[in-house]
């Protein structure tokens, strides 16, 4: 599979896992309290999420044992996000949001624990497997700052990470409703980049030129700037 077929294999997933939180949100609403309301989101949060990431993370170590490598290494599932991330992610899209804007924020934490099950399998086994690598995989409508980070994997002076710790702060950075991925280089294998993120090269010369700020930077190459 290529990563564009693993994205609209997660976005599928996404809508499907976007529709059931709105969904348990509409079945409860204006039958509680408001107390009980908040409660019953935050406890239920995990069960709903947490089987699409397994998904995802089983996805991914599919994905991943698909790979050609020259080695003999047998990869396995990432960890889940747990329990309490999942419930805090709850509880901070109740405490900001309300209403529809609530159900946004619960979806968009969602969509994050989704890829992360995915996310975690490929790093969790790029560092185990000797001489494997992964880069930032963006999708053609990523936002400035995940453009930014892509291009990391542009040209001679191409960065790619040997697990999650190498990636630092900001190359495992994601956010909420972020499509980004990491992709698996295997031992005996190389990375293509998608041909936009070429593109996203120049505009990232561009922008360093006016500021040497990362987020001024990120700002300049936003699709919407």
């Amino acid at each position: 599979m290529t990563p564009f077929e693993i994205r609209a294999l997660l976005d599928e997933l996404g809508r499907r896992l976007g529709d059931d939180v709105a969904k348990f949100w509409r079945t409860i609403s204006g039958s509680v309290s408001s107390d009980e309301f908040r409660s019953m989101i935050v406890s239920a949060y995990p069960g709903i999420v947490t089987p699409y990431a397994a998904s995802a993370a089983e996805l991914g170590a599919e994905w991943y044992a698909s790979q050609p490598s020259t080695s003999k290494y047998r990869p396995k599932v990432g960890d889940l996000p747990t329990v309490g991330r999942l419930e805090g992610s709850a509880s901070w899209a109740l405490a900001v949001g309300s209403g529809d804007a609530a159900v946004t924020l619960l979806q968009g934490a969602a969509t994050r624990a989704l890829f992360d099950g995915l996310r975690e399998t490929v790093m969790t086994n790029v560092s185990a497997e000797r001489g494997a690598k992964w880069a930032r995989h963006a999708s053609a409508n990523a936002c400035g700052w995940c453009r930014m980070i892509a291009t990391r994997h542009v040209g001679d002076a191409a960065t790619f990470y040997s697990s999650e710790s190498a990636a630092g702060g900001d190359g495992n950075r994601y956010h909420d409703h972020c499509h980004c991925f990491a992709t698996a280089i295997r031992p005996g294998q190389s990375y293509e980049p998608p041909a936009y993120v070429e593109k996203w090269n120049d505009d990232y010369k561009a922008a360093a030129k006016e500021s040497g700020d990362p987020k001024v930077i990120a700002r300049l190459m936003n699709p919407t700037h």
